[in-house]
């Protein structure tokens, strides 16, 4: 086999244990409330009220956050669901949060992130704070995780 069929194989979903019940929770929330469109972004804004809701509120990609240092209030995600045509999961997950302090939108097709979003509400442990962790594959992947806060030792 070709080493871009290959790789291609490996990187297929349905290679992947648990990619098939992600895509399934997915396309239920499509299913629920639709998918998202780009013209829910400016829908958004020109129905804002306040500075936050018109300043901020951008979309930010959890490959774009800075691992172990931007801070993640998830608090009422709202999931919401697109088709991918990306790596991951056949669909990118989309949740409303707050990055260190300020009101985002954030966008991800990292299997670890979506299925950790939807435990936490299924389970009802909202609201968290966490950071996100960046770590490698053997393969050369990036794989991204939500992880908590570490409390740091008090000094004497």
């Amino acid at each position: 086999m070709p080493s871009g069929a290959k790789a291609a194989a490996a990187n297929s979903t349905d290679m992947v244990p648990g990619y098939s019940k992600l895509n399934s929770l997915m396309e239920a929330v499509i299913a629920d409330v639709g998918e998202v469109q780009a013209g829910d972004i400016i829908e958004a804004i020109l129905n804002a009220t306040t500075e936050d809701e018109i300043l901020g509120g951008g979309v930010v990609h959890v490959e774009d956050l800075i691992p172990m240092e931007d801070e993640i209030e998830i608090i009422n995600p709202n999931l919401r669901a697109q088709a991918s045509t990306f790596a991951g999961t056949d669909y990118y997950l989309v949740a409303d949060v707050r990055v260190n302090g300020t009101p985002e939108t954030l966008v991800t097709s990292s299997g670890n992130v979506i299925a950790q979003l939807f435990k936490m509400v299924e389970l009802g442990i909202l609201p968290q704070t966490v950071r996100i962790r960046k770590s490698h594959t053997q393969a050369g992947f990036d794989v991204y995780r939500f992880v908590k806060l570490r409390k740091r030792p008090v000094k004497a």
